[in-house]
């Protein structure tokens, strides 16, 4: 419940951020959207870890019926997907601003300043979505790591008495 009210939460604080009558359309690459999450459900699926990333995201809206060890692989997928996500965008970002400065030439530099502003636009929106898709992952991340903590613990408890 409390990832529900983080989730709306944060889908009105980036539209307040663009600006509720921002043009949003500047936001959208589905190239650049497909470049960060492809890779990342390729690698859940090749590491057999997509079912235990789609336990974490129903863990984080209440469901909290899983053991400690599909607490533990629903951690490890969230993980690994952050710094997926991560990587991919710095990656992309890199492409984008290697490709647009390469396209560069000094003659045309003046006379196409708007076209490579919108070329560095473009780059930035890799890291952009990367932090985005960071951002409604952290909740998850941290709510899986507090239920394996607490599981640890009453474990440890149990072994004690």
């Amino acid at each position: 419940m409390y990832y529900a009210v983080y989730v709306v939460g944060m889908i009105f604080y980036i539209v307040y951020a663009i600006g509720f009558w921002g043009d949003f359309r500047v936001y959208a690459d589905s190239g650049t959207a497909l470049f960060i999450l492809v890779p990342c459900v390729l690698l859940l699926f090749c590491t057999r870890s997509l079912r235990a990333f789609g336990r974490s995201v129903l863990f984080a809206f209440g469901k909290r019926d899983y053991g400690p060890s599909e607490c533990g692989e629903s951690f490890q997928a969230v993980k690994m997907t952050l710094y997926a996500v991560l990587v991919l965008g710095v990656l992309g970002f890199l492409i984008s601003m290697i490709n647009s400065i390469r396209g560069w030439k000094l003659q045309f530099l003046l006379d196409g300043v708007y076209d490579q502003f919108q070329n560095l636009a473009v780059a930035m929106l890799a890291p952009f979505y990367a932090l985005l898709v960071c951002a409604f992952l952290l909740p998850i991340f941290f709510i899986l790591k507090k239920h394996l903590t607490a599981q640890g613990h009453e474990e440890n408890g149990k072994h004690l008495k």
